[in-house]
């Protein structure tokens, strides 16, 4: 394993590289954040329809699958043959299945073909569930479901065929036009009437979502892949509590939070609702930078209302839809039919059940129903209007006037009180609103130009508050909470676009704006901290916690390294004075508060010297681990003293977790085994102890993922044991397992600590073992999802617009695809890194040339890797050519520059050619000293 793979992901895991700063939080709230390093927030949908799409791609006349033109079935993946049928094409791909565009012979019609993929080698459960797919569409024969034709087994190899449907999906059609609000509820009508069908004859389909709405050509809507439906009569657990199961943006809370129990119909009611939101207002009710944030919004925030986004949508249908996504499933509809039902009304014009209507709302739909019935009475009602204005207008003025010489006498009378009670108020408002508006944002599903608005009408509040009403350091706080959380959006936006070429420009513009609004909120911080030095504690805080936002932006610009120490230091010596103050205050909860968020600056200066120790390996090195040792403390105690029911508890004992991981990374440098594997047991702990006791807040299981695996990859690197790094890497999977096994999540199960990359760790220790058939299993397993995460890439914009990730997918694709034996694909893409690195050396020189933040000697190395894992999987007539690829490979990643001695020994995907002696014996003559 590359460490340059895992220092891409390692940086945004802990919450310490670019994407660090893009969490709104208090001003005065330096913590490290919970961040999701996987990606996407759903499975996207990527071309025309297809009943099992988990991707489509276009077919060219001979019924090849391509991609521009480029083959998009892989060499080493042979197709099925399946009696009757004739393969057109590969369709897409799910983790357990392979869908294909077949022809079947004897009824001569296109039908989609489902196949299962090593069901030899799968579990009990996946069987189960591939059948209970084909099982549960049988099940259904109605116009607006996709029909099952066959089911049956070829070999050891089940089978299923579905109607092809071939308009395309409702996802894609919604993305070019959105459908009016009356098209929008005629579609929700023959949706939920075709899943109270279902329901009615025991299907819960639970993955509802556009992308699984497929349209016939004229237009029908039929509702496609039951491959997570379950029946209501099934009693065999095939689903365990606490997995969750479903499209986070589309999910209902109860999947969201893995209660399996809890699943049910309503839980297809919700999902109709959150369909019918993005057909009114063109996204789904909720939606994030990542998935995690997505299931967290769907268990804990309320969507916003139809209307605020679209201003057209009507009452009705607003009601309708916001009854659907209710938390509670008392509180929706009864069943998918009488969501039909209300939605009939609705276009009847007949008042729904969803809501009472007033007597007038009433009249004005009688009239709507019976318009020429309606104008007769109009006429009569017109004409009573005219005989009684006359007396109204009269008796109103006699009124008016006795009620003005009345409050003409109570206003002298308390003009004086209603002033000094207005100021109070008003100061204690402005002060509210300074403080407390900006934070809303945290936990708002808006979209970042939503954001900015936001931030800028409360900016224009502030800025028009008057400065004589004694607000204190309130305005100026308002005004540095603004500053930060826009320079937040920016500081994401912009580190997003820079690692994009054809947005390079854009992303400076935007990491400089980000800069420029923190260094407003450290002078408006720094303001209050020169002149009120009786909230000193706070004030402090407020200021460390801007200049920690000005360095964490210094490093992403690439700011010299001079520039950005300083800033650490500040930050630290505020932290130190803010628990000073505190201190003096004598407040014991503020004070453990202050001592976390002490400890937090200090880790993240540790991790910023532990990442330039080249500079000076043997000081900047122990320095950052002395920094993090002291962190460490201080977050200890805090957790110690602050009560169980703080609030910021469980982010201090989160912060502890990454902190001990960062301890152990410097242990490692130091040559500190004792003390590393001490940290990293330790970090486990506490982060197991947060899954625990909140076993639904993702991001602790994340960051468990990331220090088990961490712990895993350290023991893998020393040779020690085989069972012992299992016992790490299967803490790792227990947590995915749980979370990730699903093909629809599968864009969040890619990166250094997804699903993808812990079968290919299990995989090697499987190797390790001696045990070769279940560690061949595994890298199958890995290939698959790797194949997938490739194929997304590439079609989201190959080289250009995305080089960095997709010569990263390509890596991880190539080498799981060579510890699997398919050692075509995996040649193939070894070749092509080899002569992508001599290129860049070509054009830039040895070593100066990047491909994706790849330079040309790691490349080179890759290169390698795949070319002596394929030889072990060759005949033996081809092996000896396979070997000299890779050694030449890695001569030449010697020539330009790679010299690390530690990972030419020991890393694992090096393994094949650490036996060899023509291997050892390249390294002795070029590097004598080692």
């Amino acid at each position: 394993m590359d460490e340059s793979l895992k220092k891409k992901t390692e940086s945004n895991e802990d919450g310490n590289g670019p994407a660090d700063a893009s969490k709104s939080r208090d001003s005065n709230d330096d913590t490290a954040e919970n961040r999701s390093v996987f990606g996407l927030t759903e499975t996207q949908d990527l071309g025309p329809a297809d009943p099992q799409l988990t991707q489509d791609f276009e077919f060219d006349p001979d019924g090849t699958s391509v991609y521009g033109s480029k083959p998009l079935v892989s060499k080493g993946v042979a197709r099925v043959a399946v009696p009757g049928y004739r393969i057109l094409g590969e369709l897409g791909r799910g983790a357990m299945g392979v869908v294909y565009k077949a022809k079947q012979e004897l009824a001569d019609r296109t039908v989609a073909l489902k196949v299962m993929l090593n069901s030899d080698h799968a579990r009990p459960e996946e069987v189960a569930r591939f059948q209970v797919e084909a099982q549960s569409a049988a099940r259904l024969q109605h116009p607006n479901i996709v029909q099952i034709y066959e089911v049956g087994q070829t070999g050891d190899m089940p089978y299923f065929t579905l109607e092809y449907v071939e308009g395309g999906t409702l996802s894609r059609k919604i993305s070019k036009q959105m459908l009016t609000g009356e098209q929008a509820a005629k579609m929700l009508l023959t949706l939920a009437s075709a899943i109270a069908y279902a329901h009615g004859r025991g299907v819960i389909h639970r993955d509802l979502k556009p992308a699984n709405i497929l349209l016939a050509a004229d237009g029908t809507p039929k509702i496609a892949d039951f491959g997570l439906a379950r029946r209501t009569d099934d009693v065999s657990h095939l689903t365990v509590d606490g997995t969750i199961l479903g499209t986070p943006s589309y999910m209902s809370p109860e999947q969201a939070a893995g209660d399996q129990a809890a699943i049910g119909p309503l839980s297809d009611v919700y999902t109709l609702g959150a369909i019918m939101y993005e057909l009114l207002v063109g996204r789904p009710p909720f939606k994030a930078a990542t998935a995690w944030e997505v299931i967290r919004q769907v268990r804990t925030a309320e969507p916003t209302p139809p209307s605020t986004l679209q201003p057209g949508v009507a009452r009705d249908l607003e009601t309708i839809c916001l009854k659907c996504l209710q938390k509670e499933t008392s509180k929706r509809y009864g069943s998918a039919q009488l969501l039909a039902e209300d939605l009939e009304r609705h276009l009847k014009n007949e008042p729904i059940l969803a809501r009472p209507i007033g007597s007038v709302e009433r009249l004005v739909r009688l009239c709507r129903r019976y318009p020429r019935e309606a104008r007769l009475i109009g006429l009569v009602a017109a004409l009573l209007m005219v005989m009684a204005v006359g007396a109204s207008i009269t008796a109103y003025q006699i009124s008016l006037q006795r009620d003005q010489i009345k409050t003409q006498r109570d206003v002298i009378a308390t003009e004086k009180g209603i002033s000094d009670e207005r100021l109070v108020t008003y100061r204690d408002t402005v002060s509210q609103l300074a403080n407390q508006a900006p934070n809303l944002l945290d936990d708002a599903p808006l979209g970042a130009g939503t954001r900015q608005e936001f931030l800028r009408l409360i900016s224009q509040i502030l800025d028009r508050s008057d400065e004589t009403a004694a607000l204190g350091p309130s305005l100026q706080w308002g005004h540095e909470a603004v500053a930060l959380r826009q320079g937040d959006l920016l500081l994401t936006q912009g580190a997003e676009e820079l690692s994009r070429s054809d947005r390079g420009k854009e992303g400076r513009e935007k990491l400089q704006k980000a800069d420029e609004q923190f260094a407003h909120a450290v002078r408006l911080a720094k303001e209050v901290y020169d002149e009120h030095p009786v909230e000193k504690s706070k004030a402090a805080a407020n200021y460390a916690s801007a200049v920690s936002r000005s360095a964490t932006c210094a490093l992403v610009r690439g700011k010299p390294f001079g520039e950005i120490v300083p800033l650490h230091k500040l930050a630290i010596n505020l932290r130190e004075e803010s628990l000073a103050a505190a201190k003096e205050g004598a407040n014991v909860e503020e004070i453990a508060g202050r001592k976390a968020e002490l400890g937090v600056v200090l880790f993240r200066y540790a991790e910023f010297l532990l990442k330039e120790q080249a500079r000076d390996p043997v000081r900047y090195v122990t320095k950052a681990n002395d920094t993090a040792v002291t962190a460490a403390d201080n977050l200890r105690q805090a957790i110690q003293e602050l009560p169980a029911s703080a609030k910021n508890r469980p982010r201090a004992r989160q912060d502890l977790g990454l902190t001990l991981k960062t301890m152990a990374a410097t242990a490692i440098s130091l040559g500190l085994e004792e003390e590393a594997k001490a940290a990293y047991s330790e970090s486990i702990t506490v982060l197991t102890e947060l899954c625990k006791e909140y076993p639904n807040y993702y991001s602790y299981r994340r960051l468990l993922v990331g220090s088990a695996n961490a712990y895993g990859d350290y023991l893998l690197s020393k040779g020690v044991e085989p069972s012992l790094i299992e016992q790490q890497y299967a803490i790792a999977m227990h947590d995915l397992k749980r979370t990730l096994d699903e093909p629809e999540l599968r864009a969040i199960q890619h990166g250094e600590n997804g699903l993808a990359m812990q079968y290919y760790r299990t995989g090697i220790v499987a190797l390790l073992g001696g045990d070769a058939a279940n560690a061949k299993l595994l890298f199958e397993r890995c290939a698959l999802l790797r194949e997938m995460a490739w194929r997304d890439t590439m079609l989201d914009g190959e080289a250009a617009a995305n080089l960095d990730l997709a010569i990263t997918q390509r890596i991880e694709f190539m080498l799981a695809k060579a510890r699997s034996g398919q050692t075509e694909v995996a040649i193939e893409h070894a070749q092509w890194l080899h002569e992508r690195a001599e290129r860049l050396v070509r054009e830039g020189g040895n070593n100066d040339g990047l491909a994706g933040g790849f330079p040309a000697n790691r490349l080179f190395l890759q290169a390698a890797s795949a070319f002596g894992i394929a030889a072990d999987f060759l005949p033996a007539s081809e092996q000896p050519g396979s070997i000299a690829r890779a050694l030449i490979s890695i001569k030449r990643s010697f020539d330009t520059g790679f010299n690390d001695a530690n990972y030419l020994r020991h890393d694992p995907d090096l393994a094949p050619l650490q036996k060899l002696e023509e291997y050892q014996k390249l390294i002795s003559t070029t590097f004598p000293s080692l």
